[in-house]
Formats: structure tokens, sequence, C-alpha cells
């Protein structure tokens, strides 16, 4: 146990040094900060996950605004994270918690599947980082705003992706992606696919994490 806890210390170290140099497809590291928010939740979410030793993992695209990128765990908002309904999953550790939390309709979705599923899986991003516009319409906030990850920053998240399947001993075959972006970076089969909950996939993302509760 000791050792996967110091591999996650590492783990933690090589993420917070990432730094955007692309002008066109800029990203910001939410965990570039040892002392920040972000970095902190991940650390205790990652060491509450040793403990639980989880045998599936869920993977997603990207942060986004409203959520990952605020709190540093993948499908997470402010809202879920102090949702002790949700403490099952991401465990009891002391939240730093917000006055007003940000909601974002994917992670509320993911949240009361699992819950429904009374499913407890790692969930990690393709992409880590939060890629926003550079450029966005009518002088919004260019960290207010979305993009799709590229396929090199994708390629790129692998390794992470990589390092977590070590730490947590994850079977390729029990690695689940939410979008087809995150299924084609890690060459995963349809089986091994659900369908994002944004854009009207809420319903049968919902059905096949219940699926995967049964499969488990």
């Amino acid at each position: 146990m000791e050792e996967k806890r110091k591999k996650i210390e590492a783990f933690l170290n090589k993420l917070s040094k990432e730094m955007s140099i692309s002008k066109d497809t800029p990203f910001e590291n939410p965990y570039e900060n040892k002392d920040s928010v972000q970095y902190y939740n991940l650390e205790k979410y990652l060491l509450f996950m040793l403990e639980v030793r989880p045998n599936v993992m869920v993977v997603g695209e990207a942060p986004g605004y409203k959520g990952c990128q605020r709190t540093g765990i993948a499908f997470v908002s402010e809202d879920e994270l102090q949702n002790k309904a949700n403490n099952f999953a991401l465990g009891e550790w002391n939240r730093r918690i917000v006055e007003k939390p940000e909601q974002e309709n994917s992670a509320k979705c993911i949240w009361s599947s699992f819950r429904e599923a009374k499913l407890v899986p790692l969930i990690w991003n393709a992409f880590p980082f939060h890629p926003y516009k550079p450029n966005p319409a009518n002088g919004k906030n260019p960290l207010l705003t979305n993009r799709t990850p590229s396929e090199e920053e994708l390629k790129n998240g692998l390794e992470y992706i990589r390092d977590l399947k070590d730490i947590f001993e994850i079977d390729d075959k029990n690695i689940y992606a939410v979008g087809r972006k995150a299924q084609h970076i890690l060459g995963l089969p349809n089986d091994n696919y659900m369908r994002h909950p944004s854009y009207g996939g809420a319903s049968e993302c919902r059905n096949r994490i219940l699926e995967l509760s049964i499969e488990e």
C-alpha cells in the first residue's frame, strides 16, 4: 500500500507540471498549484480509491469548466462533491466547501446513475486538463468555455491513464469510455462504450451504467 501511495504522489507531481504552449489549442491545468482545491481534492479521492480497490474505470473526454475544472475530479461538479449521498464513491474526507456550488448537468446524470447502480468506479478523463476556446464570441472569458481536445492532446493523456491502470491494477476489459472521443483514443470496442449524457444522451448513459453494475 505504501508503494502505491508513493506512486500516487509521483503521479500528481507529474500532473502538476504540464503546461499549455499552444495559442490555438490552449488548456488550463487545474493541478498546477499544489495548494489548489483541485489538487487537494484529487489527492484525497485517489487515496480513497486505494482503500476501495475499484476494478472498473470510467473515462470521460476532458474537464469542463463547470465540473472537473473546479473540483479536480472527473465528472464531479461542486454540487455533487458536496452531496453526502456520493460519499460511498468519493470518500468522507474533508471537503473545501463552496457557498454557492456550481452544478453541471453531466455530473448530475452520472452521479444519480452511480448511486442507483451502487457502482464505485475509478473515474478519470482521457485528457486530464481543461481545453478552452482561445477566442470565444461575445467577449466571453475563455476559461469559461470548453472545447473538444485535439487528437494530440488525447494521445498525451494516454500516459496518465496507463499510470492509473498500473496503480489500481485495472484490466483493459474493465475500462469504459463515456463518449466517442474517449472510446476512439482508448481503442475500446462498443461493448465498452457509453453515450455521453449531454445532448440528449442522459437516458442511454444511465441505462449503461446500470448494466455495468449487473456485469460487475
